[in-house]
């Protein structure tokens, strides 16, 4: 009896031990930056794919950046405690049998075993959607809804991104095309600078331009690679063996069918959908494709490339909500339920007088339907999500012209400006560009100049601004970040009468700098970021009522001179803190 009774005691522990063992994280809302949210738990990782299990026992695998602020946190701590292996989740364990004995009929005999089937007898049955089923889904997307290897849809059926090029790209081309992973300490950045693990990612391409071009197989590179021979050294995927021709069809159709990110919607002439008339516009799915298409090439997140890090041009990202509203070092690019002031929609809308810079600046300009999305979204607040109601863009925003105005003649401002500008020669810009400046005409029908300094700007000094003086008239934007220009050199501004924008961000200039300003009839926009201009600058800005926005973050002006600036200004934007 004590030996029978020792034996279940035994079991009872190796029981708890393996319990123990096999504990797992407990169950929470995961939530992704796209909105997307799930209750599940975290069970592995790989590289920097995770591993979730929802409350049903279907299994998720998704990228660790997908994840908001407070889910990457929580992950990585249960990763650097321990809490959670490294590699490909196991399938779930059953829960183990204790041993159970049953007494023999002979005294002198020990006690047996009652006899268990052995695991090879009761194989696993994998259930339908499971992880081991493969049939992996993005996080907020049913799996039943993706197509597995071997399902393709049906003739005639309009093509759906997630349910059908996505599973396909993941099973035969995100090992090498995925998010950025560390491995030995080593980043391992995607093949090409290429990443096919997401809509966003497919349309914006590689380092080299768009591989997907919408509507059009032919300047599709992506399907180009797909459909070479396989014996072509070039062929994609490189292992494993060409695709499959109804594979291949899937992606022949989508491209066709506009590129689009779901199977329904209006097709775009850049991709995406667009919203029906009197359809509030979202975010999601009229804007974000837009963006992804069209802009993420110079506006996408910060890459290496021959080892120097590529920021995004302007400072300015477009590849989410959040970014597009914090706009860039100068201000918001977008206003809410305020086009005239949204200088996102100023720029990629070509019938806009004062365009600094058509945007973007390769390729097309944005179809007329797209621009009117953007329009439509910024009217109804600029808003994640699609409005409670949509607006008419042709009933705001009325012009407020004087009764008499000739309605068939839009004049701006900078208009009046060009007609006293003389057309400036091609050798006058050459020269003026051995500066190392980049000029560029601000407007077809005026002469009129924008001037600006890129990759050389910390080698400008003093000296560039001299050999503007051909040309001075002719400039009403002039960019000077991050120039070693000085308050000095700026004497020569005096005679820049046509000045309306000026950016001296990230210099040290000072406020002997400003007192050559006080002149300029025009100016309306001036940037001392970063710049040592204190409170006795103020009374210098103070004193030119042309100004409408003034930017001074992070320079030595303090409050009470930025309130005093406001009050003698009060109509003008001040952004201080």
């Amino acid at each position: 009896m004590a030996k029978i009774v020792a034996t279940i005691f035994i079991a009872v522990i190796l029981l708890s031990a393996q319990r123990t063992v096999l504990a797992v994280e407990p169950f929470r809302t995961f939530n992704t930056v796209q909105g997307h949210s799930m209750t599940a738990r975290f069970i592995g990782y790989q590289g920097n794919q995770i591993y979730i299990e929802g409350q049903n026992g279907q299994r998720f695998a998704l990228p660790y950046e997908s994840l908001q602020p407070d889910d990457q946190r929580y992950c990585s701590d249960a990763v650097s405690k321990k809490r959670v292996q490294q590699g490909t989740p196991p399938a779930a364990p059953t829960s183990p049998q204790p041993e159970v004995t049953v007494p023999s009929t002979s005294s002198n005999s020990e006690p047996k075993s009652a006899p268990h089937p052995s695991p090879e007898s009761q194989p696993t049955r994998l259930r339908s959607g499971s992880f081991f089923s493969h049939k992996i889904a993005p996080l907020g997307v049913d799996p039943e809804s993706m197509t597995s290897v071997g399902e393709m849809p049906a003739p005639g059926e309009p093509i759906d991104f997630q349910s059908h090029v996505l599973p396909l790209l993941q099973e035969r081309c995100t090992d090498c095309h995925g998010a950025p992973f560390e491995k030995n300490g080593r980043t391992i950045t995607p093949k090409a600078g290429l990443r096919l693990d997401t809509f966003e990612m497919v349309l914006k391409g590689t380092l080299d331009g768009p591989v997907v071009t919408p509507g059009n197989i032919v300047e599709s590179v992506l399907f180009e690679l797909m459909t070479l021979d396989e014996d072509d050294s070039d062929i994609m995927p490189p292992k494993g063996g060409k695709l499959a021709p109804e594979q291949i069809d899937v992606f022949k159709r989508w491209i066709e069918e506009g590129s689009k990110p779901t199977s329904t919607g209006n097709d775009s002439a850049g991709g995406g959908s667009l919203p029906a008339v009197g359809q509030p516009v979202d975010y999601e799915s009229h804007i974000k494709p837009i963006f992804a298409q069209r802009c993420l090439e110079c506006h996408g997140e910060p890459y290496v490339k021959n080892g120097r890090t590529i920021n995004p041009k302007a400072g300015l990202r477009l590849d989410s909500y959040e970014l597009i509203m914090k706009g860039t070092l100068d201000g918001p690019v977008v206003l809410p339920k305020n086009i005239a002031e949204s200088t996102l929609y100023i720029l990629v809308n070509p019938e806009e007088a004062d365009d600094t810079e058509i945007m973007p600046p390769k390729g097309d300009t944005l179809a007329a339907e797209q621009i009117d999305a953007i329009k439509r979204w910024i009217l109804e607040g600029a808003l994640d999500k699609a409005a409670a109601t949509a607006v008419d863009p042709n009933a705001v925003q009325a012009p407020s012209a004087p009764a008499f105005t000739n309605s068939f003649q839009k004049s701006t401002p900078l208009d009046e400006l060009g007609k006293r500008a003389r057309p400036v020669g091609k050798p006058q810009i050459a020269a003026a560009e051995k500066t190392g400046a980049f000029i560029t005409p601000l407007a077809k029908k005026h002469s009129l100049l924008r001037v600006e300094f890129s990759s050389n700007a910390p080698s400008i000094d003093d000296s560039a601004l001299q050999r503007f003086s051909n040309i001075r008239n002719n400039i009403s934007h002039l960019d000077l970040s991050r120039t070693k220009v000085t308050d000095r050199g700026m004497g020569v501004l005096r005679s820049f009468y046509n000045l309306t924008w000026l950016s001296l961000r990230m210099t040290s200039v000072g406020d002997d700098a400003l007192t050559a300003l006080n002149k300029l009839p025009s100016l309306w926009y001036i940037n001392l970021v970063g710049t040592e201009v204190t409170d006795k600058g103020i009374q210098t800005l103070a004193a030119i009522p042309s100004l409408k926005e003034i930017y001074l973050w992070n320079s030595k002006v303090s409050d009470d001179g930025a309130a005093k600036l406001q009050e003698a200004l009060p109509n003008a934007k001040i952004i201080h803190r």
